[in-house]
């Protein structure tokens, strides 16, 4: 990939990520039950029509990481899906998970909208949430599983997940997108990590929170 299409390439991702953005701010209401609203990540990917993959991880402490993956566009059939495509990663924010990339409409949600524009789709889910609950040795009701903050997220999980994605693409660099808690882990993870970002085409940071613990125990207690 020359300067020229990787320049095209981050400006597209930019326009899309404005779209995505403004979308969001358009609050819709509905009086009846959505058939969508129970589905899972894949089933929902599946229901509109897309083409989804699930691939599982494992972190250097045992972690089971399971990715979600939309190769392709909706429009795209047959030898489409063997097209090398740049890699885009979404890494979604606190207590969140994938979902938070496919949840609304095709053409709002970044996980579709990425897709039909032409990039091969990789959304992660960090350790505990309700996808990468699966550990080697622990099981979610032991405390030793839970024993794990931001360091840990940016130290393994970035790191194996990416790998992850570009060992079954082939390509060597991923565009990432994060946000909240997907943004801050990237950041500790370059910080702590130089060479990291050599596996990066470009990092897209948004919705970037820092709090402390004693102002998130002030709400607890």
């Amino acid at each position: 990939m020359n300067d020229d299409e990787k320049q095209s390439l981050i400006k597209q991702i930019m326009c899309i990520l404005a779209v995505i953005l403004l979308s969001a701010l358009v609050r819709c209401s509905f009086s009846v039950q959505l058939p969508e609203a129970d589905m899972s990540v894949p089933e929902l990917i599946a229901y509109y029509g897309y083409p989804i993959e699930e691939h599982t991880a494992i972190t250097e402490d045992g972690h089971h990481l399971v990715l979600h993956r939309i190769p392709n566009g909706i429009r795209e059939n047959g030898m489409a899906k063997y097209v090398k495509r740049p890699v885009i990663f979404l890494q979604h924010g606190f207590v969140g998970s994938s979902a938070v990339w496919v949840t609304n409409l095709p053409s709002q949600s970044a996980g579709f909208v990425f897709a039909d524009a032409g990039f091969d789709v990789w959304m992660g889910n960090a350790r505990g949430n309700t996808y990468s609950v699966n550990h080697t040795s622990f099981t979610r009701d032991d405390d030793e599983y839970w024993k794990f903050t931001f360091d840990e997220i940016s130290r393994y999980d970035l790191e194996t997940m990416i790998d992850k994605a570009l060992n079954v693409t082939g390509q060597t660099t991923v565009f990432y997108v994060g946000h909240s808690e997907g943004s801050v882990t990237m950041f500790a993870k370059l910080a702590t990590d130089p060479a990291f970002s050599s596996k990066l085409s470009r990092f897209f940071a948004f919705r970037v929170d820092c709090i402390t613990i004693t102002i998130m125990l002030s709400f607890l207690i």
